[in-house]
């Protein structure tokens, strides 16, 4: 149990750090032409001529570029609450964990002492070793004896 617990939280460091140094796109679009354009990769500051005329590629390529910005600010903003989610559900499972096990030992030991104080019970009434109870034997027998002879 103790092995998934640290798992977990090993698990979440991961997803914060995730969260925190996955790079993010840049703001700044600049259209190029030529073949090399097509083949960027999507965190480059650069994109593609789609169209004839420059206004049109800008409007495309930031287009794009909000679709992977938002896309990418999505996916950090995702990891990173996971990953705090995880982490505290981690530490909240640690530590009830052991204290259910603190209670569990507390629990068996104060059941031996019961059962101690239980079979010490038992065994003082079988012995007829309390106080008085030979008087209260003595006034039971009386009562039988006098319901006897009304009867």
């Amino acid at each position: 149990m103790k092995f998934f617990q640290v798992l977990g939280i090993l698990i979440a460091i991961s997803l914060i750090l995730f969260g925190i140094l996955y790079p993010v796109p840049e703001k700044y679009v600049d259209v190029k032409s030529g073949r090399n354009a097509y083949y960027s990769e999507w965190s480059d500051n650069y994109g593609a001529e789609y169209l004839g005329g420059d206004a049109y590629n800008y409007q495309v390529e930031a287009s794009l570029k909000a679709g992977y910005f938002s896309g990418t600010m999505t996916l950090k903003s995702l990891t990173f609450v996971s990953g705090i989610l995880l982490f505290f559900m981690s530490i909240y499972s640690y530590n009830s964990t052991s204290l259910l096990n603190r209670i569990a030992a507390i629990e068996d030991n104060s059941t031996s002492l019961l059962n101690r104080i239980v079979a010490i019970e038992i065994q003082r009434m079988e012995q007829g070793l309390y106080e008085g109870e030979s008087e209260q034997r003595k006034i039971v027998q009386n009562n039988d004896d006098k319901k006897n002879e009304e009867a």
